[in-house]
């Protein structure tokens, strides 16, 4: 056929449906006739409806350049822009994804897809003034679009128009009750009007009740007390707190929230006597008459007081004082747990290992070792893997072990059913199965744990450093912790005897290595990169003087934060860091979006230097730098969880990455950008496989069962 012919076949075959011959005939035509236009025409419709939108978008480029004043063809190529964006979003590829929803307003800048993506996605890329710029407009044509009205009242609220914010949801009033991400917003403006509005007259879902929460340290945020116990006794009044789980936990919520993120150590003071406050309420209002009266599910308990560590106090006292109210609420609640365990049953010692992170997470990653350590033949051993979070390490762990069972909710039932059988059948399980030793890698980080050690469900029961605090649990005996971390007053800061183990404390499986990228192919400034690569609720306050300093010293570098948290947090921070940077430096700042840890892996082997966090430092941040070739600067501070860089840099013979104090840390950090020893691969893979922790975990343990059994 002529080419002719072979356009006409291609035009017929897209029209007949059949777009996979299309494709192929209109690309036979331009194997021969590059340019021709036509032809390029099919070959983007018929793209564009099998999804193959690379193929597209380059056909509608080609198409431009013929015709650049083309205002459909411009249309049609921001369409697939945008969806060539959430492809990448979907993919965790923010960068990509933002810098294809900018060339797609760039080409239509009416494109309000685009326009909204890029905000709701891309936040930690955008300032609040350039988000409000993209929203006016999107709103002046679609004024009933409840997605960009919540994102632009949640922009106002950020930049202090609390009042303007509200006003913009109120008239949406009866789309909040049936809208739980919008309710969940209104709860975040702190309008205690607006979220009594928001909320049902019946007893609050779980949905809900983390609303609530969210709402409570948005107020405590703004520091007013005021509003938010108002809030909290006209909740009470209207669902009666305790009679039904979980409304029990909406009331540790309306007292025990804390923000995520502080402007200064005032804030932080604040916020701790609030805490403070809200936990004596919580124990006068609660005791063991009222508490027999409440629903009988542990549920009703599902808190943590996770964000309390990052305030980098001694947490002994506070934890303590929720430890022994949370020990006698929960045997209150589950009166036939309350009891010691019956006399033992005969058989070999028998371990459990209880964990909500047998996956791919941090947790995981750090301490699937220990089931290898104690799954030996001289312990009858369990792993209890509590749900619904299952995935690929979970199945290989299951494979690894010789008893592993996974507690997950019923598939029937209401959401809080569900959330109350899997934590009491947890309960139960455990129980049952007369351990002399239950070993809880974390408590904290998995707010469902807690009542659960709060119980004496096996006649020892260990924590470990999963979430690098004390429990404050009278029913824990003992806290596994890393000798080489721990300062030398370690003792004083625990309530729990404490266990120390050599070397990194685990056996740690290390990520493949990066491949090494051009800094432009990750969207990542020129020049020189200092990367601070923790959750900006880890940033505390006097981490800014370390940054105005570095800055001073070193005027042409650039700081990459990640912006893993939500609007609100990424607008303190950046308020934050504004106010005491100044504008001029604060531009030197770069927030990156959250990426898949093989993409964070290549980021930070394309850096300089990362620069840990002061009170809070990196562990598996820190080795993922080390496994990148990054050097590290450290320092350490008061407590063990600002300790771990430095121990294992300590351990790698990397001693002068480590600063004697925090005054020194940024004097460190700009040294170190003009030349630093990186770590050495096969040092590292040898500290990281040492066997001695698991060796000395199970020795431990024998030694704890010997008494029992």
């Amino acid at each position: 056929m002529t080419d002719a012919q072979t356009l006409a076949a291609a035009r017929a075959a897209f029209a007949s449906g059949d777009a996979p011959r299309a494709l192929e005939l209109a690309q036979s035509v331009l194997e021969y006739d590059a340019g021709n236009t036509a032809a390029l025409s099919v070959l983007a419709n018929a793209a564009m409806h099998l999804e193959r939108l690379g193929e597209a978008d380059d056909a509608l480029r080609c198409l431009l350049q013929h015709a650049p004043d083309n205002a459909l063809i411009a249309r049609s190529r921001s369409r697939v822009l945008n969806r060539l964006g959430h492809r990448s979003a979907q993919q965790s590829e923010l960068i990509s994804a933002i810098g294809y929803w900018r060339e797609a307003l760039r080409l239509w800048p009416e494109n309000d897809d685009s326009a909204f993506n890029l905000v709701a996605y891309g936040s930690s890329a955008l300032d609040d003034d350039e988000a409000f710029a993209l929203l006016q407009p999107l709103l002046a044509r679609s004024p009933d679009d409840l997605g960009a009205r919540r994102l632009l009242a949640e922009i106002e609220r950020n930049r202090g128009q609390a009042r303007v914010a509200a006003d913009r949801l109120r008239p949406l009033s009866d789309a909040l009750l049936s809208n739980s991400e919008v309710r969940a917003l209104a709860l975040t403006l702190g309008d205690a009007q607006l979220i009594e509005r928001s909320l049902p007259t019946s007893t609050p879902l779980p949905d809900q009740v983390e609303s609530v929460q969210c709402a409570f340290a948005s107020i405590s945020t703004q520091c007013d007390e005021g509003a938010a116990h108002a809030l909290r006794s006209d909740l009470q009044r209207r669902h009666s707190i305790g009679a039904h789980s979980p409304s029990l936990r909406l009331a540790l919520a309306c007292e025990l929230s804390l923000p995520a993120v502080h402007i200064d150590r005032d804030g932080i003071d604040a916020a701790r006597n609030r805490f403070s406050g809200g936990l004596a309420r919580i124990m006068d209002e609660f005791p063991e008459s009222r508490l027999r009266l409440c629903a009988p599910h542990l549920a009703q308990l599902n808190w943590s007081n996770f964000l309390l560590a990052y305030h980098c106090e001694n947490d002994l006292d506070l934890q303590s004082r929720y430890g022994d109210w949370l020990s006698m609420a929960a045997a209150t609640l589950r009166p036939d747990l309350a009891v010691e365990p019956a006399q033992r049953k005969p058989g070999p010692p028998r371990i459990g290992v209880l964990s909500g992170h047998w996956n791919d997470t941090t947790a995981g990653s750090y301490f699937a070792s220990w089931i290898e350590a104690l799954d030996v033949a001289e312990f009858d051993t369990r792993v209890y893997a509590l749900g619904p979070r299952f995935d690929h390490v979970t199945d290989e762990l299951e494979r690894r072990s010789r008893k592993f069972v996974r507690i997950d909710a019923d598939s029937e039932g209401t959401a809080d059913d569900q959330q109350s059988d899997a934590i009491d059948r947890a309960a139960d399980v455990i129980r049952s199965a007369d351990l002399d030793l239950l070993i809880y890698p974390e408590l904290g980080m998995d707010t469902r744990l807690m009542p659960l050690a709060a119980l004496r469900l096996a006649r020892k029961q260990w924590v470990g450093w999963g979430h690098p605090v004390t429990s404050g649990l009278p029913t824990i005996d003992a806290y596994l912790s890393c000798a080489d971390m721990e300062p030398a007053d370690a003792k004083a800061h625990y309530r729990e005897s404490l266990l120390l183990l050599p070397d990194l404390g685990t056996r740690y499986r290390l990520p493949p290595a990066p491949q090494r990228l051009a800094r432009d192919a990750l969207g990542l400034p020129p020049g020189k990169l200092v990367v601070v690569p923790q959750s900006l609720f880890k940033l505390h306050p006097d981490n800014d003087a370390v940054l105005l300093e570095l800055l001073s010293r070193e005027p042409n570098v650039r700081i990459l934060l990640f912006a893993t948290a939500s609007r609100l947090e990424v607008h303190l921070v950046r308020q934050q860091l504004r106010a005491r940077l100044g504008p001029t430096l604060f531009r030197q700042l770069h927030f990156h979006p959250m990426v898949s840890r093989s993409r964070f892996l290549e980021i930070l082997a394309a850096a300089d230097v990362m620069l840990d966090t002061l009170h809070w430092s990196g562990g598996n941040t820190s080795l993922d730098a080390l496994r990148s070739g990054l050097a590290v600067a450290t320092t350490r501070s008061r407590f063990m969880r600002g300790r771990q860089s430095a121990a294992m840099l300590h351990a790698l013979q990397l001693d002068s990455a480590i600063a004697p104090d925090a005054s020194g840390l940024a004097a460190l950090a700009a040294q170190m950008l003009n030349g630093a020893a990186r770590p050495d691969a096969d040092r590292l893979q040898d500290y990281l496989q040492s066997p001695r922790p698991l060796l000395l975990l199970r020795a431990l343990a024998r030694e704890a069962v010997a008494g029992v059994v």
